[in-house]
């Protein structure tokens, strides 16, 4: 009775395009930036156009890739 071992794959990180948020109450662009792990400066400039101090409910923004 022969058995086969399972193989894994490694775990290579994958490179990821953008992603996004939408924004809930009590968000700003700094927590969201921590929390997907990139600079402050990244969902600054992938959202031209979004105030970073006047971030609304329900608004999407765009999380470049870390």
């Amino acid at each position: 009775n022969s058995t086969t071992p399972n193989s894994v794959s490694g775990s290579r990180p994958i490179a990821t395009a953008a992603r996004t948020h939408t924004v809930q109450s009590g968000d700003s662009l700094y927590g969201v930036a921590r929390k997907y792990g990139v600079r402050v400066e990244a969902p600054t400039s992938a959202n031209p156009g979004v105030d970073p101090n006047r971030l609304r409910v329900g608004q999407v923004l765009t999380i470049p890739a870390s």
